[in-house]
């Protein structure tokens, strides 16, 4: 990784839901705390319902990139993580646009990473849990192998 500010990709696909992603990219673009420099690549899978307008207008510096309908979540990234690998990041992350980030969630990663990465000699995948947002319970997550 560099020294100075981390720089991470953040890959995103979307398609019909304006409001939860806007509200994921107001989450992720204003992160307190982080000493990461963010680019966003959102794949807009052929929405229809104003996406892209509302992205451009609100979120200028967006790489977004338009697909026809038929790259689906897996598709989308793939392209996203295409754009992205164009340029050289320390990390990249992907996310789903329907969710919402604690303030501190890029942080807390670059926090998590570097500590595993100085307890270990091998490549590390960092993975989010995500919570109910009415009951706080995790439902979702990764593990440790």
């Amino acid at each position: 990784m560099q020294v100075g500010k981390t720089r991470i990709a953040a890959l995103l696909t979307c398609h019909d839901r304006k409001g939860q992603t806007l509200a994921c990219l107001e989450d992720l673009l204003s992160q307190s705390g982080a000493t990461a420099s963010i680019e966003v690549f959102l794949v807009d899978d052929g929405s229809t319902d104003g996406t892209s307008a509302a992205v451009a207008a609100r979120y200028p510096s967006v790489h977004l990139i338009q697909g026809d309908g038929s790259l689906y979540w897996t598709g989308g990234m793939r392209v996203a993580m295409e754009a992205a690998s164009t340029e050289s990041f320390d990390f990249y992350w992907w996310l789903n646009d329907d969710t919402r980030l604690h303030p501190d969630a890029i942080g807390r990663l670059i926090q998590t990473h570097s500590a595993l990465a100085a307890a270990q000699d091998r490549p590390l995948i960092v993975v989010g849990s995500i919570r109910d947002p009415e009951t706080g319970e995790l439902t979702y997550g990764g593990s440790i192998r």
